[in-house]
């Protein structure tokens, strides 16, 4: 090969190579957009779920400042709890749940098998005297996703829940959010809805799960686990 003949070859070998450097830039380049881009999506979920889920325990905090003032004035314990109290509700399906006076709604809706309803909401009795009685919180956006409430890979063992378990013990166990909480004078009620697959028979099974503190946060008397039969409820004939 002439002299000639090599300065081609290298002048093709160097264009042949700028070529490929060019290309790997480029897909670099394509590369690092697409990782930003799940990035940033990765991100506004996150965030978008921290936000939810910061507007779901404000119910539940607000709940716990009102049950502090158990007994006091209505006037005094929505101060405490810088809540207000509605006149009237909002959502018209909640008059079936309760006939209470004082109630606190939030500000986000949720749907519920099709029914529009708060994200969560507080009901409050007042005996005669203008004092506070229960308070009883509802956290609809557990139910949003499904009517039977969490979804859980297998029915949850409440054997280790037993007398004398701590609260935060208990909720490790159970490991998912109260549909309801109900705040008596000295008697806390966490009310739990969950379903999951039968593998066996093919099916869905769904379940209650009711424990009870005393003032100490501890339990204080054996949880209560029923099967919510939901299929017979649909099947079951309306009465005439």
């Amino acid at each position: 090969m002439t002299t000639s003949d090599n300065d081609v070859a290298k002048l093709s070998g160097s264009k042949s190579s700028d070529k490929k450097r060019g290309f790997l830039r480029r897909i670099s380049k394509k590369v690092k957009i697409v990782i930003i881009a799940v990035v940033l999506a990765v991100l506004v979920i996150i965030i978008v779920s921290l936000v939810f889920s910061a507007l779901g325990k404000s119910g539940m905090r607000k709940s716990e400042k009102l049950a502090k003032k158990i007994g006091e004035p209505v006037n005094k314990a929505s101060a405490y709890a810088k809540v207000e109290f509605q006149s009237a509700l909002k959502y018209d399906f909640l008059d079936g749940i309760t006939e209470s006076s004082l109630v606190v709604e939030s500000g986000s809706d949720t749907d519920v098998y099709g029914v529009k309803l708060p994200s969560w909401c507080i009901f409050c009795t007042e005996n005669t005297f203008g004092n506070l009685g229960d308070v009883t919180y509802y956290n609809f956006d557990v139910l949003s996703d499904n009517i039977n409430g969490v979804k859980k890979e297998s029915k949850v063992d409440v054997l280790d829940i037993t007398v004398g378990t701590t609260e935060k013990d208990a909720d490790e166990i159970l490991d998912m959010e109260p549909y309801q909480i109900c705040y008596l004078e000295e008697t806390k009620v966490k009310k739990y809805k969950y379903y999951c697959e039968d593998n066996i028979n093919d099916s869905i099974e769904a379940y209650y799960i009711t424990v009870m503190f005393n003032d100490k946060n501890v339990v204080n008397a054996p949880v209560i686990e029923e099967k919510n039969d939901f299929i017979s409820d649909i099947l079951r004939p309306s009465s005439e």
